[in-house]
């Protein structure tokens, strides 16, 4: 198993401004678009040629479309004026700091107003592999909390040709990416692949803005510095691959593979220490939470009514299930495990 290729596939963001006007411009070269069932050549930004979609997508009526990036728009308040997506094959031409910024630019002179709430919407990290084919037995040891989980498989191969697990906010995608570009007839990934000859299989990530945002990862000086702590996350917290055996799935140790695609995160990706702190602080609110409801339980089962005073009983009752083990010791070993970036910023 090898890395061939990894970076971003996609990412998606949007902004609001005054696009009256260029709606208005618009108009004919929609109708001439519908009309002929293709595209139709509109203007041209800073190089990039734009054409005008037949027809709509994501909510919005009307797109526009060039090699680089797709452009929605419309004018309605209940969603963004603008939604953009970057196409692969620009994110790997030009870098993504320098996809993003070409294409606010281009939608910046779309506006009649500046561009307001320029914000995230999602963002896909991937990485393709060489000589690793997911099997049938491999997918019963994805670990996860999620309940939705879609499998494709191969008849009378025992290979799996898609797995999907989880929806918005955060998904998992691991396919046979050969397969993919035989099916649609085209893309670029192979270029990367040198003169691979063997399966590939792609690991991708969709993290949409509502998790992006519950781990601060908000604007694009965010986004681009923190792939490698969203893929740990995705990687760890999210998803593991283990190999299955006896006892709990916990004790199940993670697969060869999966530890390679774990490590990507350490020398491939860049990372900013953002999502492992906002996903402690998520930690402690799901524990404080879990420990409500123990202390409301445990309180009336002692037949108390008071927050003091049910600690004060939880602490007389605790060397009944302590067994010897001393409460520093393990609240010392527990900080270990915490995050790198989490403990240093912590402690300055």
């Amino acid at each position: 198993m090898k890395l061939l290729n990894s970076g971003v596939d996609t990412l998606y963001w949007s902004a609001y401004g005054d696009v009256a006007y260029v709606m208005t411009e618009l108009a004919p070269f929609r109708e001439s678009a519908r009309r002929d069932h293709a595209p139709v050549l509109w203007r041209e930004i800073d190089g990039f040629a734009l054409s005008v979609g037949p027809g709509g997508g994501h909510g919005y009526a009307v797109y526009v479309d060039c090699a680089e990036f797709r452009i929605y728009l419309g004018e309605t308040k209940s969603r963004p004026t603008f939604y953009v997506q970057l196409r692969a094959a620009f994110i790997h031409t030009a870098g993504l700091r320098p996809a993003i910024d070409a294409s606010v630019a281009v939608v910046a002179q779309l506006s009649a107003s500046p561009l307001d709430r320029v914000g995230l919407s999602r963002v896909d990290p991937f990485a393709d592999f060489g000589d690793w084919s997911l099997t049938q037995a491999e997918a019963d040891g994805i670990v996860t909390r999620v309940s939705e989980i879609t499998a494709h498989f191969e008849p009378r191969s025992g290979l799996l040709h898609s797995v999907l697990v989880g929806k918005k906010p955060a998904a998992l995608r691991i396919y046979d990416k050969r397969r993919q570009l035989k099916r649609k007839k085209g893309g670029f990934a192979d270029l990367f692949w040198g003169d691979h000859p063997g399966s590939v299989t792609r690991v991708e990530f969709e993290f949409w803005s509502e998790r992006l945002h519950d781990f601060g990862v908000r604007s694009f000086d965010d986004v681009v510095p923190s792939l490698g702590d969203l893929w740990r996350h995705g990687t760890t917290k999210f998803v593991e691959l283990r190999v299955p055996g006896r006892g709990p799935v916990e004790s199940w140790p993670v697969s060869p593979q999966w530890t390679v695609v774990q490590s990507l995160t350490d020398w491939k990706f860049c990372s900013s220490g953002l999502v492992p702190f906002r996903q402690v602080q998520g930690d402690r609110t799901t524990y404080l939470r879990a420990l409500y409801g123990y202390l409301s339980s445990f309180a009336s089962i002692e037949g108390l009514s008071g927050e003091r005073e049910t600690l004060r009983r939880l602490l007389e009752c605790l060397p009944e299930v302590s067994r010897g083990r001393d409460f520093a010791v393990e609240a010392a070993r527990k900080v270990a495990r915490l995050p790198r970036a989490y403990r240093l910023r912590k402690a300055s």
